[in-house]
């Protein structure tokens, strides 16, 4: 340490007492007046010129001036502490004896230390550095307080697409390339499907005073096993155990293996239900039908047939139904066009041509490609519509509506009442187990029996406490969905024709003469058109 900074400091000589003006050296600071002034009344000295020392000071030159008399031969130096708000670091300043007073010593500075409650971080090398080569009028740091350590959130790198509402390629004129869906995700048995990195726990720091410091808590990366696949002994790798499709649901792998039909779904085959996936490279005839637990992909045409996934369903060269044809996926339906069939979607539709159909999608309808038509049919989409024309010139019937369904708000009903029941059982739960907590504390002993029947509560408390989360999270979902819905469109890129009707939130519009290149929504109760 090298002193810069000015400092002041007394000498008493018979009886006397001087204050001794040390200007900076090497560009170091001056003295400030104030911290002078103060310095001095510690001292015991209050009858002074300040306009004197303060010109003693800007003079900058090493000169003495008198102060008074002195009931002392000497003084003793003085040292004063600050702690930053968050208590890490103590930052101290010196003011030095008078000439010939005691110089400090290692245990004068702890013991100032310790006057201000620093217990911990004491920095002893910092200690003995200022004892040999002092330095005053200058800020010094004698304590730190130890930072926790943070930990690192538990991570999971998958080797496959997780992203489960993938959508087609498009052709450069706008078509559907049924040729690149890309839709299943095929593994073959011993492939590495996930790393799970473990999360590692921070540990404490300690303040000034000797306080803990907890590090940030760490997320724990949850995956599990489900069907078809497996952990490593160390249970930090994932593998597949058979050749099929992998996929994440609700924090759980699963592998299901692919049921391939290399013709059609006929007479040669009967009707096909399974559990996974299932592919067929021909088409599935009229009459027949194909359940799936996963995604159904057809190389050929759906006739008048039957067909559910739990999945999506994928119809490279089309659906004609002939009126009788049924079309239901919880996910997403892709076709290259849909004509005389009913078609549901729990996630979106999406083809080239809706002719004389009925379409329902929890998600969009889009219908695009060269032709991108909806005529003839009704269409019903709980997120947005957009055609290229809607209705033909000869006034084909067409409806087109978009609105909230009812099952949003009685969903919601139930989840309420339900909301009312669990908080009530948690209220009488932890009003119980208060009870027997405070007689506890007055020394009263459990028996085993009751020792039992709070630990079953506690369980039932926290049961209570998990299933009231999970409501939360489906409101917000039901939310999330209403949100969407309200922000809702129908896009029609070229024409729509008379004979159409559009109904956006219960709202109800026919449509008189033609319109071209525009957009519906429903503004507070109001259909409003735009031109795009």
């Amino acid at each position: 340490m090298i002193q810069k900074n000015g400092y002041v400091q007394l000498e008493i000589k018979d009886k006397e007492a001087y204050i001794i003006y040390h200007p900076p050296i090497s560009g170091g600071d001056n003295c400030d007046i104030k911290e002078v002034e103060s310095y001095i009344i510690k001292q015991g000295f209050t009858s002074f010129s300040v306009q004197r020392i303060n010109d003693l000071i800007e003079n900058k030159e090493e000169k003495s001036l008198l102060l008074g008399e002195s009931k002392y031969d000497f003084f003793s130096g003085t040292m004063d502490t600050e702690t930053d708000e968050k208590g890490m670091i103590a930052t101290s300043r010196i003011y030095p004896p008078s000439v010939n007073g005691p110089e400090f010593t290692k245990e004068d500075i702890i013991a100032s230390l310790k006057s201000e409650s620093i217990r911990f971080g004491i920095d002893e090398e910092a200690i003995n550095n200022f004892l040999e080569n002092p330095i005053y009028f200058t800020d010094v740091i004698f304590a730190k307080g130890q930072l926790p350590k943070e930990g690192t959130d538990g991570e999971g790198k998958f080797y496959f697409n997780t992203n489960t509402d993938l959508k087609p390629k498009k052709n450069e004129d706008g078509s559907v390339d049924f040729h690149s869906l890309n839709m299943i995700n095929e593994v073959k048995e011993g492939d590495l499907l996930c790393e799970v990195k473990k999360e590692i726990k921070g540990t404490n720091g300690t303040d000034l005073f000797g306080r803990n410091i907890e590090p940030k808590k760490v997320k724990v990366f949850k995956i599990e096993c489900g069907k078809n696949v497996s952990f490593n002994e160390e249970r930090t790798k994932i593998y597949a155990g058979v050749t099929g499709h992998v996929f994440l649901k609700n924090g759980i792998i699963s592998v299901s293996d692919v049921y391939t039909i290399t013709g059609d779904v006929d007479n040669s085959t009967g009707n096909i239900d399974y559990k996974g996936n299932v592919t067929i490279l021909g088409s599935i005839k009229t009459g027949f039908s194909v359940k799936s637990g996963g995604d159904i992909v057809v190389n050929g045409v759906i006739e008048d047939a039957t067909v559910r996934a739990s999945g999506h369903i994928i119809v490279k060269r089309g659906i004609n139904a002939k009126g009788k044809g049924d079309i239901t996926a919880e996910g997403n339906i892709i076709s290259k066009f849909i004509e005389n069939c009913n078609v549901k979607a729990g996630g979106y539709v999406e083809s080239g041509v809706i002719l004389t159909s009925h379409v329902e999608a929890d998600g969009d309808v889009v219908v695009g490609g060269s032709r991108g038509n909806i005529s003839g049919s009704t269409v019903i989409s709980g997120g947005s519509v957009k055609a290229k024309t809607i209705g033909t010139d000869m006034g084909a019937k067409t409806l087109v509506a978009i609105g909230q369904k009812p099952m949003y708000k009685a969903k919601y009903e139930e989840i309420r009442k339900s909301d009312d029941k669990l908080n009530e059982k948690i209220q009488k739960f932890s009003g119980i187990m208060s009870n027997y907590q405070k007689s506890m504390k007055k020394g009263a002993k459990l028996d085993k029996k009751t020792i039992l029947y709070l630990k079953e509560l506690a369980v039932a408390l926290s049961k209570c406490k998990e299933l009231l989360s999970h409501n939360n999270r489906i409101k917000n979902e039901i939310d999330a969905l209403i949100k969407k819905n309200n922000s809702s469109k129908i896009v029609i890129e070229k024409d729509i024709y008379p004979g159409c009707t559009i109904i956006l939130s219960g709202v109800k519009k026919n449509i008189d003469s033609k319109l071209s290149s525009c957009q519906f929504k429903c503004v507070d109760g109001v259909i409003s058109k735009t031109i795009i």
